[in-house]
């Protein structure tokens, strides 16, 4: 046996080895916690931005998609081309006048009119006060037949976009520009009531619009960072780790993008690590706690042996001390010793004796139990000869039908007698209280009809549900209506009576027989085995007790009194399902 200091040592290195288990547990709890927070977090938000993505989106192309259609609509005014074919004062006063209309209807930031070379005809609004570079993707693509698109800066701060469209004479030739300019701030505008950052880069990269200042006409690779799957973006001065969502504007050759902040994901991940280590440290500090109550309990138990041998040890010296110096007292010891032998063979013989008992009862209770199921098949049986004898097939082929259904009935008897004394096995479940009252009478239905006693059975609940056994319910209502007719003469004009009702959430099923009830120093005694009030050979005294005992392991009680209007009335008290 280990000393207690190896016992010590013993506890510590289990829980050195314990705590290096918890704390590895703790580290991959860790790292899954917080992967799939962080995950679940990154959802969320990109779930968000999107939705702000799609609105921005459906903004920007309203927004655009007028002013994108706008240059081939102007350029049929007859005053426009009219500059082109002669550029006086008064054919350029008149477009500009057009113009600068078509400007004031549509929210256009200005309308220009260029030669081929991009130089500056008309302004519509004065804005634009200098010529276009010839050589501009803007003129290139009017040049080629197509709708021109180019970002446009205008001194001072001035930022618009311009759509170009080619002018033609009568004879199909291309003979200048038109050119719609649409002030970017009417969109950043709009942009500025949502609370993520948004913004449009074209094909090359620069950002063309955006509701933060310091990102507008700054190329997308300066301000955008993504290194290892974390997308940064330069804010206030520094790169800011962002959830971006971004969606293709294929008409305008431009990328809309929606950021979210990715704080959120950094909160999550880190609660995750926080909750790991707190559940990682709270199942350390219990299994310690429980290391150190069994270290108490294996203590005390080898302080309590050792007390124990001591004592053992001092009685055995004394013992033998007193056996030594005193002979008459070891002449009493033989004479204790004989008579705790005694005392042991008639102990054996008791015990044997119990034993006879229980199987007598065992046997006087297969007895009782199997009498009504046989006595209910040999009614079946004779019914069936006789239906049979009148070539009544039907009914016959029902009463054999009804004797499967005793003999089934008996096989579960069998099975539920070891259990009558002591709780059973069997498992409950929800039973319907008014077909086991409608099996009780079909099994009495034949001594009904022999002793001409009516039964009245009166439901206060329909359809009740109690927690029992059908077979053993049965058995115990069989057993107290077995019992009201024995109590009730036969022809009587009183009838048995059996009531259920439900009260809380209790099942009540009441048997009542108009009798002479029981007698008061009987009532103490009505449950006991082998009791009985019967004449010799009547019954033997089993029937109430094993009802007892029944309903006892159904999780209810059985109660027997004298009713206030005569006769006896038991009442048997359920749970409700």
């Amino acid at each position: 046996m280990a000393s207690g200091s190896a016992l010590v040592r013993r506890y510590r290195r289990r829980l050195l080895v314990v705590i290096g288990l918890v704390a590895l547990m703790s580290a991959v709890g860790v790292g899954f916690g917080m992967q799939i927070a962080g995950a679940a977090a990154k959802r969320s938000l990109q779930q968000s931005a999107q939705e702000v993505l799609l609105v921005q989106e459906q903004v920007l192309n309203g927004l655009m998609e007028k002013f994108r259609l706008l240059p081939n609509l102007v350029r049929r005014n007859a005053k426009i081309l009219g500059v082109f074919v002669d550029p006086s004062e008064k054919n350029i006063a008149a477009a500009q006048l057009a113009i600068r209309h078509d400007s004031a209807m549509t929210g256009a930031l200005d309308i220009v009119l260029l030669d081929l070379d991009g130089s500056l005809l008309v302004s519509g609004t004065g804005v634009v006060t200098d010529s276009f570079e010839p050589t501009s993707r803007l003129l290139g693509a009017v040049r080629q037949g197509r709708l021109g698109r180019k970002a446009i800066q205008i001194p001072p701060d001035e930022r618009a976009y311009a759509f170009a469209s080619g002018l033609r004479d009568e004879g199909g030739n291309l003979v200048g520009v038109i050119a719609v300019l649409v002030d970017l701030a009417n969109l950043e505008q709009i942009w500025s009531l949502s609370t993520l950052p948004v913004l449009v880069a074209d094909r090359d990269g620069t950002v063309l619009a955006s509701n933060r200042a310091e990102w507008r006409m700054m190329p997308l690779n300066e301000i955008r960072s993504q290194e290892r799957g974390v997308i940064e973006y330069v804010l206030d001065g520094q790169f800011q780790p962002f959830v971006e969502m971004s969606r293709a504007v294929p008409v305008l050759e431009w990328e809309l993008y929606v950021l979210a902040d990715a704080a959120p994901i950094v909160r999550a991940r880190i609660a995750a690590a926080a909750s790991a280590v707190m559940a990682g440290l709270a199942l350390a500090i219990f299994l310690a706690y429980m290391m150190r109550r069994r270290l108490e309990l294996v203590q005390k138990n080898r302080s309590d042996k050792a007390n124990s041998l001591r004592l053992e040890r001092i009685v055995r010296d004394r013992t033998r001390a007193l056996t030594l110096t005193n002979q008459a007292l070891a002449e009493e010891v033989e004479h204790h010793k004989k008579t705790g032998i005694s005392l042991r063979k008639t102990q054996d013989e008791l015990i044997q004796t119990g034993k006879l008992a229980a199987l007598g009862q065992m046997s006087t209770s297969l007895s009782h139990e199997f009498n009504q199921p046989l006595a209910a098949t040999k009614s079946y049986a004779d019914n069936a000869l006789i239906l049979l004898e009148r070539n009544r097939q039907a009914e016959a082929e029902e009463n054999i039908r009804l004797i499967s259904k005793m003999a089934d009935r008996m096989a579960v008897i069998s099975r539920h007698l070891r259990n009558f004394g002591r709780k059973p096995r069997t498992r409950l479940s929800s039973i319907l209280v008014e077909a086991v009252i409608n099996d009780a009478i079909e099994v009495l239905s034949v001594r009904l009809r022999e002793q001409g006693v009516d039964v009245i059975i009166k439901h206060e609940t329909p359809e009740v549900l109690a927690i029992a056994g059908h077979v053993r319910l049965q058995q115990v209502v069989v057993n107290l209506i077995s019992n009201a007719l024995d109590a009730t003469k036969s022809d009587s004009a009183e009838p048995v009576q059996v009531l259920t009702g439900s009260m809380d959430k209790k099942v009540l099923i009441r048997v009542r027989d108009f009798g002479p009830g029981i007698a008061p120093e009987h009532l103490a005694h009505i449950f006991d085995p082998f009791f009985t009030t019967k004449e010799p050979g009547r019954g033997l005294g089993l029937g109430l007790s094993i009802s007892y005992n029944i309903v006892k392991d159904f999780g209810g009680r059985l109660t027997g009194e004298n009713h206030p209007e005569g006769g006896a009335l038991f009442t048997i008290e359920l749970e409700r399902a």
